[in-house]
């Protein structure tokens, strides 16, 4: 091999190192902006996990608010009825004593 041809392969050697280190520090980089994102996008998902999560509580202690104001209701409702119911009775009785008493006049 002549001087020329070694220098040449020398030279093509230090080119070939030369790429060989540009892609690694380009792998590099892409490898670390890929830990990058795939942390901003880990970060995201725990965000809207988290604004899942306290929508989900609201809307639960929303339904159980409505839930027990609508049973509150329903109680006072179904009490109401029942007083008068009671006070039907009464009067049927009431009445039927006035009836009876005619009657036996």
């Amino acid at each position: 091999m002549s001087q020329l041809d070694s220098h040449e392969v020398e030279r093509e050697i230090h080119s070939l190192k030369e790429t060989i280190n540009a892609l690694r520090d380009a792998l590099e980089s892409k490898e670390l902006e890929g830990e990058r994102l795939l942390q901003e996008l880990r970060q995201a998902s725990q965000d809207h996990t988290k604004q899942l999560e306290s929508t989900v509580d609201r809307m639960r202690t929303r339904l159980e608010e409505e839930s027990q104001a609508r049973d509150s209701q329903i109680q006072q409702e179904t009490q109401f009825l029942k007083d008068q119911l009671e006070q039907s009775r009464q009067t049927i009785v009431a009445l039927r004593n006035q009836l009876e008493a005619k009657k036996n006049e």
